[in-house]
């Protein structure tokens, strides 16, 4: 009867770490508003779609270029989304849907040093994970075109594709692809592609690199 009543706590357990993990889908082609979140109903921006989700929860990115919605955080400025929780963030079919689900930054509008470069004012990156989302993940997705706002060595200033920041926060990428993203720091990471505050702070696996700097 105690082996019974043991085995029964387990699976009851599990169930309840199971249940309280949710999908959330986001198209390009989607709608930000409550009572949406499903395949059938999609989000529309992946911003959005980190503000409905809870800690350990999935985002599924359907297959097209994310390139709506923005937010700023502290002296890092825009990013299409500010990830502040533990979650994963990935493509629907993996490696398979990598070339076309794109989180599409934004070169910087203006003349001068922005203009060649893509770095400088209304720039935006693809996303910044804060120390609270250590522990996330990111699969099968490409980061196009993104850049950072200013042209400094700060922390801030890196990974016009991904920004990693807080001492610890570690953060998994796996299948991805960083295409012709711009930064000015990179000596933790690549400068456009990715950046973290220590090297140690990323997992890579099966990355693809094109065009950044």
């Amino acid at each position: 009867m105690r082996d019974q009543l043991l085995i029964l706590t387990s699976v009851a357990s599990l169930f309840c770490v199971t249940a309280s993990a949710a999908e959330w889908f986001v198209s390009p082609d989607g709608t930000d508003a409550d009572g949406r979140g499903a395949e059938t109903e999609p989000f529309r921006t992946i911003n959005y779609a980190v503000g409905k989700a809870s800690a350990n929860d999935t985002i599924i990115l359907l297959p097209g270029d994310h390139v709506e919605g923005s937010t700023s955080e502290g002296d890092v400025g825009l990013c299409r989304a500010n990830v502040t929780k533990t979650l994963t963030i990935r493509s629907k079919n993996g490696r398979a849907s990598r070339d076309t689900t794109r989180i599409v930054g934004a070169y910087a509008t203006g003349s001068g040093y922005s203009d060649p470069f893509g770095i400088g004012t209304g720039a935006i990156r693809g996303l910044r994970f804060a120390s609270e989302a250590s522990g996330s993940r990111v699969e099968g997705i490409t980061f196009y075109r993104g850049a950072t706002a200013t042209d400094t060595t700060n922390i801030a200033d890196g990974g016009g594709g991904a920004l990693i920041s807080g001492d610890g926060t570690k953060v998994g990428f796996v299948d991805c692809a960083f295409v012709e993203c711009r930064a000015r720091r990179g000596s933790c990471g690549l400068a456009g592609g990715w950046h973290v505050h220590r090297q140690f702070h990323q997992d890579k696996e099966r990355m693809k690199l094109s065009g950044c700097f």
